[in-house]
């Protein structure tokens, strides 16, 4: 079974010895001990996960969706039903407009990417001219995507992928988007922040190697073409020259 917030903070409260290493069975209200073996899980959960914004596991696509009549901006993933992600960082090249409702009436759309103040300058200063194919986007401040013109028809679809920006576990089942089998790398890194603030050197000592390994698997499964660092000769073989 994966591995839980709960049991993440169990694991911690066992390899630093709390109270025994023994009894923490909630990760709500706590105090003393637990709520530290709490709190770091937490933030060393935040912490890796913000290492990269381009995580492999943060990775979200906001669906092909109709646009209405007139609109400037992209929906937010939040306005999809039981969607809470909040995004990171949007992956610029995915942004595209389909034209048409049907299959035989399709065709794609990529407006050019602008940054944001010389956009707003010379797009959202004046109303400007109703169009399906805009020629330029932008993201605002806030996070919002804006086309330099709005849409002319009903009949425009937009889609986008992006990355979910992290959040904070509260809960005893929830689970961190790292990847279970490389969730060891949390209990470390808990580990590492707490000998660091508590002065126990002799913790991040014994932990920053098992650290430093986990953190290299977890980027080369884990970023955009970086598993040849975990390969042998022979495996990057094999992907270069398929049979």
């Amino acid at each position: 079974m994966a591995r839980t917030f709960l049991d993440l903070c169990q694991d911690m409260v066992r390899e630093v010895s709390f109270s025994g290493g023994t009894g923490l069975e909630t990760v709500v209200d706590q105090t003393a001990d637990f709520a530290k073996a709490v709190y770091w899980v937490q933030e060393a959960d935040l912490y890796v996960q913000n290492l990269w914004f381009n995580w492999n596991f943060h990775w979200a696509q906001y669906p092909k969706t109709v646009l209405a009549l007139g609109a400037q901006v992209l929906p937010l993933p939040s306005t999809q039903a039981s969607n809470t992600d909040i995004v990171g960082h949007y992956n610029r090249r995915t942004v595209g407009l389909v034209q048409g409702l049907t299959a035989a009436t399709q065709y794609l759309h990529k407006p050019v990417w602008m940054e944001w103040d010389e956009f707003d300058e010379q797009y959202l200063f004046l109303d400007q001219d109703a169009s399906d194919t805009p020629d330029h986007f932008s993201v605002s401040p806030d996070g919002v995507i804006h086309l330099s013109a709005p849409t002319r028809t009903a009949t425009v679809s937009a889609r986008y992928a992006y990355w979910k920006a992290p959040v904070r576990m509260t809960t005893d089942t929830e689970e961190s988007p790292i990847p279970d089998q490389f969730r060891k790398i949390i209990v470390d890194r808990a580990q590492i922040m707490y000998a660091g603030k508590e002065d126990a050197p002799e913790i991040e000592v014994e932990t920053i190697a098992s650290y430093t390994d986990t953190l290299e698997k977890l980027e080369a499964y884990s970023l955009p073409n970086q598993a040849v660092k975990r390969m042998s000769q022979a495996d990057i073989e094999l992907q270069e020259f398929p049979a």
